[in-house]
């Protein structure tokens, strides 16, 4: 990062004031690594309907596979075609992408219980959780009007989470609907997302494990065609302060300093007798979500303050 992001507040332990200030900031990446999130696994030359990571959602009970399509192969990653070809994909992500028909409950899903097509249990490899003072953000690349697809038929992005139960409950969800003014060709994939809001310490998600979801919400009337997805990302952005406003306690050894920390930072005290030049007194504390603290030694007109930076 080319420049940290900063939260400073000045303490001068003689006088036991404290004074605030902000520098500049550079964001910290907010993404949370998904496995496979652009289908380059497991690779293919053509088509595969195997899918590392992602869980196909579950057969229903009114589908019949006999002389039509198993409920298996209506997912599946596709190698994009050569440079030229009338269905190239120019903004795809990396060589492949997944294939998803329009029929009523196909999907894929990835949460922390996901187990794909060669793991009888899970790797939970994804294991991303609620965190309180967060927004989360699901977005991906989508191409619709495939195999002629209506128009009006939908596809359903969502973030839900797992209860006590391992019930897949929705937190956000958003509907893309086909259209030919929407995908006017076939060799631009279009970004969606669906967003959260801030989880609350109330929210029943506070805490929980975290899913994410890509499912054809087609009704049985409207049903045919195939979607093309591409380039997931899941990201969580932080509506907390990096740092909380400091607590000074007068102890035998000085100055005790507390703070609430965030993860994803590290915080260091510095001390100065002139608020120009700064020094470190302490090694780096790596934030954690709780309450950290320095100890000071104090002195006649020394300046304390703890900095924020945000970890790369």
């Amino acid at each position: 990062m080319s420049s940290p992001f900063r939260r400073v507040l000045a303490l001068a332990s003689a006088m036991a004031w404290a004074a605030a200030g902000s520098g500049g900031a550079a964001p910290l990446d907010p993404r949370i690594p998904l496995p496979n999130a652009s289908f380059e696994a497991p690779a293919t030359t053509f088509v595969t309907t195997r899918i590392d990571s992602w869980q196909e959602t579950a057969k229903p009970d009114d589908y019949v596979e006999g002389g039509g399509f198993q409920w298996d192969q209506l997912t599946g990653v596709f190698r994009n075609t050569l440079p030229g070809a009338a269905d190239h994909l120019l903004n795809i992500e990396g060589n492949q992408a997944l294939y998803l028909f329009a029929l009523p409950g196909v999907g894929l899903f990835q949460d922390r219980e996901t187990r794909d097509f060669d793991d009888p249990e899970p790797r939970r490899a994804f294991d991303a959780v609620y965190r309180t003072g967060y927004r989360y953000t699901l977005s991906a690349g989508v191409l619709g009007m495939g195999g002629n697809m209506l128009e009006g038929v939908p596809l359903e992005l969502s973030l839900y989470y797992l209860d006590a139960a391992t019930n897949r409950v929705p937190v956000a969800t958003r509907v893309v609907t086909n259209s030919a003014a929407l995908f006017p060709d076939r060799n631009h994939l279009v970004g969606f997302a669906v967003t959260s809001g801030a989880v609350s310490a109330a929210d029943p998600w506070a805490g929980r494990p975290l899913g994410i979801r890509i499912i054809s919400v087609v009704s049985a009337a409207m049903q045919g065609g195939y979607w093309d997805v591409d380039d997931v990302r899941l990201e969580a952005v932080s509506e907390l302060p990096a740092i909380t406003p400091l607590e000074a306690v007068r102890s035998a050894d000085g100055l005790v300093i507390r703070f609430g920390s965030r993860v994803g930072y590290a915080y260091r005290l510095q001390r100065s007798t002139d608020l120009v030049r700064w020094e470190d007194v302490d090694e780096m504390l790596i934030g954690n979500d709780g309450t950290l603290g320095f100890t000071a030694p104090g002195g006649d007109r020394v300046f304390y303050r703890v900095e924020a930076i945000g970890l790369p």
